[in-house]
């Protein structure tokens, strides 16, 4: 039986009913200064985009982790900031010989049945700014992890914590993920771009970011809503990014032969397309 997506609910109101009062209150304050920064955050996306050979991990094609396809997992580690009940890029890392540190503060965990069977160790920690007694400073999780796998190179970092992203890539944030390989990050409340404060944030956190990495992969969240920006395109309020670090990431450039996946999160929502926010196939 196929189930409206209106009857989904987050934070206790149906998922169409809050897109469209945060869609409303996006439109009714877009303004040229929105527009215009609106504009940097996607002049740097296009400017860093590359197209790299990557494998994707999916459920019934709703929403992928990209994850680079020539690439030797063996005995590397991993960091998943941001559990809940999708652990499916864990386990998919752990197949290919990854050790994954996990780190969420709003779940009691992943179940015993999963840690026993699998290279995952579970840390009931968030991510913040700061370190305080539940929450450690992203510096703090690298450091942890390497800890904890110890030998293992730290090859992927994965960023899903609903919103502490954009205080997370501080200096130090940054610094310490510099000499990762493969980044993944979901950042939301990109309706807050009519915010200046924000948007120059956002837009500074995705230049400290591209200073490392190239941008392989950039899908819009469709559970978080959208808005129709003149000139551009759909401008999604929730966009899932998948980098790999500069230094390693010509040797995993798509042949001309191939074809870019185009694979859409919550099936039951409409799909948001943003292929303008790609450069033209050169590679």
């Amino acid at each position: 039986m196929r189930v409206s997506n209106s009857l989904k609910i987050r934070s206790g109101v149906p998922l169409d009913i809050r897109n469209r009062i945060e869609e409303a209150l996006f439109e009714d304050k877009l303004g040229e200064g929105t527009l215009e920064n609106i504009r940097l955050f996607v002049n740097l996306i296009k400017t860093h985009y590359r197209h790299l050979e990557l494998s994707y991990f999916t459920r019934l094609q709703d929403g992928c982790y990209p994850l680079l396809k020539q690439y030797d997992y063996h005995q590397k580690s991993a960091i998943s900031v941001g559990v809940g009940n999708n652990i499916l890029l864990d386990l998919a890392l752990c197949e290919l010989g990854c050790g994954v540190a996990q780190f969420d503060h709003t779940v009691p965990g992943p179940g015993s049945d999963i840690l026993n069977k699998h290279n995952i160790v579970f840390n009931r920690i968030g991510l913040s700014r700061e370190c305080t007694e539940d929450k450690y400073c992203l510096a703090e999780i690298v450091s942890r992890t390497k800890q904890t796998f110890e030998g293992w190179p730290l090859a992927v970092v994965k960023i899903d914590c609903e919103g502490c992203e954009w205080y997370a890539f501080s200096d130090e944030g940054i610094l310490a993920v510099s000499q990762v390989d493969q980044l993944i990050v979901e950042f939301h409340f990109l309706n807050k771009f009519v915010d200046s404060s924000f948007a120059l944030n956002a837009i500074e956190v995705l230049g400290k970011i591209t200073n490392y990495f190239d941008i392989a992969y950039i899908s819009a969240n469709n559970f978080g809503g959208s808005s129709h920006v003149s000139g551009l395109g759909a401008w999604p309020f929730t966009i899932e990014m998948m980098f790999v670090n500069k230094k390693v990431s010509g040797h995993h450039v798509m042949s001309p032969n191939n074809h870019l996946q185009h694979l859409s999160n919550w099936k039951l929502g409409r799909r948001i397309d943003i292929e303008y926010m790609k450069p033209a196939f050169k590679e």
